[in-house]
C-alpha cells in the first residue's frame, strides 16, 4: 500500500495510471474465511488477512500499526520522531466518528497547527485514518468545517488506543463508514442543531445515514428531520442498526449493483 499510495504512483506515471483501493476485508468476507462469525467477532478482529483467526492477532495489529506509523506517515513528512505521529493517528483513532480541530490537536501535541495538517495529510495518504468532509454543495463550507476522521480497519483501532471496554456503537460506526467509502468513494457527514453521521449519494440524492447499535433513537430521528428541512430533494434517509449491517446494509447497494 506505501509503495503504490496515489500520489506517489501518479508522480511517476502522469497519464499512465489508474489507481484501484483495496481494503481489509468486509464482514461477508470476513465469515467467507470464518464461518459463523459474530459481528462483534470482526468488529474486534478487523479485516486484515493474516489476522484472520490468527492466535497472535493482535500482537500483528500492533505491528502493522507500528509500520504504517514509522514506514509509511513518516516517510512522508520526514518527521525526526515517530512519537507524535503515533500519538496522533492514536487521537484521531479515539475520536473516530467526531468533528477533528487541527487547532486542538495541534495544542495537545505541542505541534504547530501547519505540521498537525500535514502528519494529518500524510496519515489519509497511508489510508490509515480516512477524512469524512463536511456535506455541502458549496466547496467554500466544505473547506471551512472540520473533518470527521475514521480508522482503516476496526481492529487496528481497538489494538491501538485505551479503552475501559467495548464500545460496539463507535465500531459500527467506524465499519459502517468503511462499508460506504468501499460502494459509494466519497462519504460525507452533515450537523445543524444534530447530526448526521453520513451522507452519501444514491440514485443521484443525497442520501442521509445514521447508524446506532439497536434501535435508533427521536434525536438522530430530529436530525434527519433537520436535514430534509435544508435539502428538500435528499433522499429517504436509511438507519443501520447491527441487525441491518449484518444482512449488508440491502438498502444502500453499490452504484451499478441489481437492486431487488
Amino acid at each position: 500500500m506505501r509503495r503504490t499510495a496515489a500520489g506517489e504512483v501518479g508522480s511517476s506515471l502522469t497519464g499512465r495510471h489508474h489507481a484501484v483501493e483495496l481494503f481489509p476485508f468486509d464482514l461477508a468476507e470476513y465469515c467467507a474465511l470464518r464461518p459463523g462469525a459474530t459481528l462483534e467477532e470482526y468488529l474486534d478482529a478487523g479485516g486484515f488477512p493474516a489476522t484472520v483467526g490468527s492466535p497472535d492477532r493482535d500482537r500483528l495489529l500492533r505491528g502493522y500499526f507500528h509500520d504504517i506509523v514509522e514506514r509509511d506517515v513518516r516517510e512522508r513528512v520526514g518527521a525526526r520522531s515517530s512519537m507524535p505521529l503515533r500519538r496522533l493517528v492514536q487521537m484521531l483513532f479515539e475520536s473516530a466518528g467526531a468533528e477533528t480541530s487541527l487547532r486542538r490537536l495541534a495544542a495537545a501535541l505541542g505541534l504547530s497547527v501547519d505540521t498537525a495538517s500535514l502528519y494529518v495529510d500524510a496519515a489519509e495518504s497511508a489510508y490509515v485514518a480516512i477524512g469524512c468532509p463536511y456535506f455541502s454543495w458549496s466547496e467554500r463550507k466544505r473547506i471551512v468545517r472540520n473533518k470527521k476522521y475514521y480508522p482503516v480497519d476496526t481492529g487496528l483501532r481497538r489494538s491501538s488506543i485505551t479503552t475501559t471496554g467495548p464500545d460496539r456503537g463507535k465500531q459500527l460506526e467506524c465499519a459502517v463508514f468503511l462499508v460506504l467509502r468501499r460502494r459509494f468513494g466519497r462519504v460525507s457527514y452533515w450537523r445543524g442543531a444534530g447530526e448526521v453521521d453520513f451522507v452519501v449519494e444514491h440514485r443521484g440524492k443525497p442520501t442521509p445515514v445514521q447508524v446506532s447499535w439497536e434501535k435508533v433513537g427521536e434525536r438522530a430521528h430530529r436530525a434527519v428531520d433537520e436535514f430534509h428541512a435544508s435539502h428538500p430533494a435528499a433522499g429517504e434517509a436509511v438507519f443501520v442498526t447491527a441487525e441491518s449491517f449484518e444482512a449488508g446494509v440491502t438498502e444502500l447497494p453499490a452504484p451499478g449493483a441489481s437492486e431487488r
